[in-house]
């Protein structure tokens, strides 16, 4: 029988598990394609350049820190998986082993990217106003988040098979989330096939 966990620990030992080879595990079939379709929407989103010092919350291997580093950007990348962060810190970013809910970072960050981990928190406003807390007033967060849709849920199997539950979400769960922790409404959203892609902006008085 698989025991479903809701716990950073669960998370954790599952992606230690899973490091190896993780990458080319993703980026094969179906799941490849929609993979880069998502990171292709992330892409147009970022403010990522030249200068700018992003935290890549929920990092995993490091692929978008990478992407990100290729802009020119500063890159902090945090997972919770060790391995995962180990993974990040080969790509050239900065790498931390922590908690996204409780960063061990000072405020100042110009851009936040959570994409692909989110679902693993059930605490959506929570973790909205500690990614918030980590950004510089007027600073950008560009997040992914899985659909509920058939895809979704297919993931959301598929992760249950590994022991781990996720949380799929609406729009309207993270519009209202985003707002709770002092974002202005997200300025452009992007549909992908799994998941909902937005960018939203810190008010400047926060």
């Amino acid at each position: 029988m698989t025991i479903i966990r809701d716990a950073p620990g669960a998370v954790a030992a599952h992606y230690e598990r899973a490091a190896r080879g993780y990458s080319g595990r993703r980026g094969r079939g179906p799941a490849g394609v929609v993979r880069r379709r998502e990171q292709a929407a992330v892409l147009a989103l970022t403010g990522a350049g030249p200068g700018q010092l992003i935290l890549d919350a929920g990092c995993g291997d490091g692929e978008v820190a990478g992407l990100l580093l290729g802009r020119g950007a500063r890159v902090v990348a945090v997972d919770l998986a060790l391995a995962m962060a180990d993974a990040a810190r080969g790509r050239g970013a900065h790498a931390v082993r922590a908690d996204m809910r409780s960063l061990p970072l000072r405020g100042g960050f110009d851009e936040v990217t959570c994409i692909g981990s989110s679902e693993f928190v059930a605490d959506l406003p929570g973790l909205a106003a500690e990614l918030a807390r980590c950004l510089r007033p007027g600073g950008s967060l560009v997040l992914l988040v899985p659909r509920r849709n058939w895809f979704g849920r297919a993931l959301s199997l598929y992760h249950r098979l590994g022991g781990v539950r996720i949380h799929l979400r609406s729009r309207a769960e993270v519009v209202s989330a985003l707002a709770g922790a002092g974002f202005a409404p997200p300025e452009v959203w992007r549909r992908s096939l799994g998941a909902w892609v937005c960018r939203a902006r810190l008010a400047e008085g926060r």
